[in-house]
């Protein structure tokens, strides 16, 4: 089994909870994490894409968690 070297590892708080995950880039909604990103290109997809009106993409700012606005869906 492989682990991600601390130096790949991003960790904040987002609400109330520490969140630690190998990705900078995550999928909320509520307090359950449904996906982890590479990219906010790739969050953004999947939030026009599968996400429900209560999905919540946060990035990762080097220190903490940041909420992103979400994208518009087309007409």
């Amino acid at each position: 089994m492989e682990f991600a070297s601390p130096s790949n590892m991003f960790a904040g708080r987002i609400g109330g909870n520490v969140v630690v995950s190998d990705h900078p880039v995550l999928a909320v909604d509520g307090e359950q994490i449904l996906f982890a990103f590479n990219d906010i290109d790739e969050a953004t997809s999947f939030l026009l894409r599968e996400a429900t009106d209560t999905t919540t993409i946060f990035r990762h700012n080097g220190r903490d968690w940041d909420r992103v606005e979400k994208p518009t869906r087309a007409p």
